[in-house]
């Protein structure tokens, strides 16, 4: 799995980037609006990336957050969304007005996402609140985002994903994982090395 990308900005468009590492090696990322609008062609970044894993593509979406990302993998969970629009909704707010709107069930907010109608934005917040956190605040101030949920942490989520990519069902690589970060592992990489190495001694 490749959780991060660093390098010069070769192309840009308004929905992907190409980075081109020092390596010589060209990653083309899909990502949301509000990045692309933030990046200059030759500008030198470190984009923080999830990689999704299809039977017919391997797409690498790229973020300018850890935060926004764990975002957009949380909303993935919800069902009957996909890359898309978890995409379009990292990109059309930010990370502090969409964990706000989920907590609160904020429907008219989450409906200013492109692709999502009432439906959708309650079946969002329904099935999210519980797992999105904002921070206290005064009834007259706005209530920042905290960032953290109460779901898979985003470094486990992506071990998990790429174990699944290696041929491990779910089920397997979560209980995996969970292991491999008992025993010490905290990182995508390190998670996913402990996991095949218990495996081969199996």
């Amino acid at each position: 799995m490749i959780s991060l990308v660093s390098g010069t900005v070769h192309s840009l468009t308004q929905d992907r980037a190409t980075i081109l590492t020092s390596g010589g090696v060209g990653y083309e990322l899909s990502i949301p609006a509000s990045l692309a609008t933030s990046l200059k062609v030759d500008q030198t970044v470190s984009i923080q990336t999830w990689m999704g894993v299809k039977e017919d593509a391997i797409t690498l979406y790229g973020f300018s957050s850890s935060e926004e990302k764990a975002l957009f993998l949380l909303l993935m969970k919800v069902s009957g969304i996909g890359a898309k629009i978890a995409l379009a909704a990292v990109g059309t707010l930010n990370t502090q007005q969409l964990g706000n709107a989920i907590a609160m069930g904020d429907i008219a907010t989450i409906q200013r996402i492109p692709g999502v109608g009432k439906k959708v934005a309650e079946k969002i917040a329904l099935e999210l609140k519980d797992k999105v956190t904002p921070a206290a605040a005064t009834s007259s101030a706005p209530q920042p985002f905290t960032g953290t949920t109460s779901g898979i942490p985003s470094v486990f989520a992506d071990a998990v994903q790429g174990l699944i990519a290696l041929g491990l069902r779910r089920e397997e690589a979560d209980s995996a994982a969970r292991r491999a970060m008992a025993d010490g592992a905290d990182s995508e990489t390190s998670i996913i090395r402990e996991v095949l190495r218990q495996r081969g001694h199996q």
